[in-house]
């Protein structure tokens, strides 16, 4: 089984082909003063186009991965994959289960505000995209919103989310929250690649 380094600008990233999404994924920290320039950047991209030139793995247009806010539960905290030039959408989705369609942090508790009639405790579809290909300042996006009376709420109100990816990178996918020893659940997302729009000249 192959496996191959690459970069990312806050940690070091390791992936190997996996048959069911093609490819899993480890984030290891990585000093300040040891992450990557744009030149290294674009050399381990250089790596990951040879890699599916050679058949290594393939990059495919759709598929499916599950992330969970528990520290020890079966899906992976984060999930990243180099990403070829294109489009990207990303939807949360009814997963397999209940139990990976939706993510609470209050140990599945929900909670009305009795002045705003608003949840303060519920299920939740959010999750964060790390990569350089976004245009945000620090590179990272929180998606999704709500705090939702049960799980078929909160994924059949998730919004989809699109951005553009100009030149091979690494797009990371994860789920935060520092006091993790309550969380209950997951997400499933699914990722749709379509070719970039043609340019106007």
């Amino acid at each position: 089984m192959a496996v191959v380094e690459i970069a990312l600008g806050v940690a070091e990233v390791y992936w190997q082909v996996n048959a069911y999404n093609g490819i899993q994924i480890f984030l290891l920290p990585r000093p300040a003063a040891a992450r990557p320039d744009d030149q290294e950047l674009t050399e381990r991209a250089a790596d990951a186009i040879l890699a599916e030139t050679l058949g290594i793995f393939e990059m495919r247009d759709t598929f499916r991965f599950r992330l969970s806010p528990e520290p020890d539960a079966e899906a992976p905290e984060s999930y990243s994959f180099m990403a070829k030039p294109g489009r990207y959408t990303v939807q949360a989705v009814e997963g397999d289960t209940l139990t990976m369609s939706a993510w609470n942090a209050w140990s599945g508790g929900v909670t009305q505000n009795p002045t705003t009639g608003e949840n303060s405790r519920g299920w939740l579809n959010t999750y964060r995209i790390c990569s350089p290909a976004l245009t945000t300042p620090d590179k990272t996006v929180l998606v999704g919103s709500g705090r939702w009376d049960n799980v078929t709420d909160a994924y059949k109100n998730a919004n989809p989310y699109a951005f553009d990816v100009q030149s091979y990178t690494v797009v990371t996918f994860y789920i935060l929250d520092e006091q993790n020893h309550d969380n209950v659940g997951g997400l499933t997302l699914e990722v749709t690649r379509t070719d970039l729009p043609a340019s106007k000249t």
